[in-house]
């Protein structure tokens, strides 16, 4: 972990934060909330299963406590466009685990948001990329970047 990493205060109000599986709630049957490394590896399998495409099968967004090289990401939303199907990922539960837990044909999420090949749109990941990259050394490759501007109703697709 960087540096940066370690000195992170923890705001008042996150002890009493929960991983999302300790919460009662109810997900659309077309969401998978993936909080261990079990449901992790399917879906990591599903994910790569899907057909390789020029325009973005995967759309992704983080979301976390200051999310930055200085804070945490909680948890990572996928969806997947082919399937319509949202993977949460549950981050803030499984931590380190939820990029190096190795799927069925050995490869991880680490490796799914590195490959080039298998377009992805991350929505304004100036923040995402550095979290990802300071915290857990992942460069994500293969990315469109969606820019909702102020300006207006203007989205940008880099």
């Amino acid at each position: 972990m960087s540096q940066a990493h370690e000195s992170f205060e923890r705001p008042v109000f996150a002890d009493s934060l929960q991983p999302l599986g300790a919460l009662t709630m109810e997900l659309p049957p077309n969401c998978i909330l993936v909080d261990n490394p079990t449901i992790l590896s399917q879906t990591i399998t599903e994910l790569y299963s899907l057909p390789k495409t020029l325009t973005p099968s995967l759309y992704v967004d983080l979301e976390g406590i200051d999310l930055c090289r200085n804070g945490s990401i909680s948890i990572i939303q996928v969806y997947a466009s082919p399937t319509s199907k949202t993977y949460l990922i549950d981050v803030f539960t499984m931590g380190a685990l939820a990029f190096s837990t190795p799927s069925t044909n050995g490869l991880t999420l680490k490796s799914l948001l590195e490959d080039a090949s298998i377009m992805k749109a991350f929505y304004d990941c100036r923040n995402d990329n550095d979290a990802l990259w300071n915290l857990y050394q992942i460069d994500t490759a293969g990315t469109s970047i969606i820019l909702n501007m102020s300006f207006g109703d203007l989205i940008l697709i880099l």
